[in-house]
C-alpha cells in the first residue's frame, strides 16, 4: 500500500485506488478542477489540509468507516458540500471527533505574594473540527450516513475552558 503525496490532475471525479492508504498532506490542496473524490475502504486517514482550497469540491464519498482525519482536512474548500459516509453517524462523530490544536495554561494571582486571597489555575484547551473555515467564510457541509444526517456549519474554533483551584 502506497500513501498519496500529491495529485496534479485535472478530472472532475478522483477515484483514490485501492492500493492508497493515506491521503497526506495538502495532496490536493488549491485543486481547481477537483468536483468529487471517491475515498475506497483501503484509506486509514486523511492528513491535515488535504483537500483544503478546493473551491469546486461538493461530494466526498468515504467508503471506509473507520477513516481517521488530521485537522482541517477540508479547510476553506466549497461553501456547500457534502460527504457520504459509508458508515454510521457515532462512526463519523468518532472519526471526524475534535483534534486538540491548543492548550494554554494561565494562573492568577502570586503565590509568592504575602496577602494574597485566593488562586486560580486554568486550561483554555482549543478544538479544532475537521471543517473549518476562515472566520469570514461561511460554509455548511451535510454528512449522509447509513443512519442519517448530520450538518456542520462554519465554526472555526470551539474553546472549552477547565478551572481547577
Amino acid at each position: 500500500l502506497h500513501s498519496l503525496q500529491k495529485y496534479c490532475g485535472t478530472d472532475s471525479v478522483v477515484t483514490i485506488p485501492n492500493s492508497v492508504f493515506a491521503i497526506e498532506k495538502e495532496a490536493f490542496r488549491g485543486n481547481e478542477h477537483i468536483e468529487k473524490v471517491i475515498i475506497p475502504i483501503t484509506v486509514k486517514h486523511i492528513d491535515e489540509l488535504a483537500f483544503a482550497e478546493c473551491k469546486n469540491l461538493k461530494t466526498v464519498e468515504i467508503h471506509c468507516p473507520t477513516i481517521s482525519f488530521k485537522k482541517n482536512p477540508f479547510f476553506n474548500s466549497a461553501s456547500e458540500f457534502e460527504i457520504i459516509f459509508k458508515g454510521t453517524k457515532a462512526d463519523f462523530e468518532k472519526a471526524a471527533g475534535k483534534v486538540k490544536i491548543a492548550v494554554d495554561e494561565y494562573q492568577s494571582g502570586d503565590y509568592h505574594h504575602p496577602t494574597a486571597t485566593h488562586f486560580e489555575y486554568y486550561k483554555i484547551i482549543t478544538y479544532s473540527h475537521i471543517f473549518s473555515s476562515d472566520e469570514y467564510e461561511p460554509f455548511t457541509c451535510t454528512v449522509k450516513c447509513s443512519d442519517g444526517e448530520l450538518v456542520y456549519h462554519q465554526m472555526p474554533y470551539r474553546t472549552r475552558q477547565e478551572r481547577t483551584t
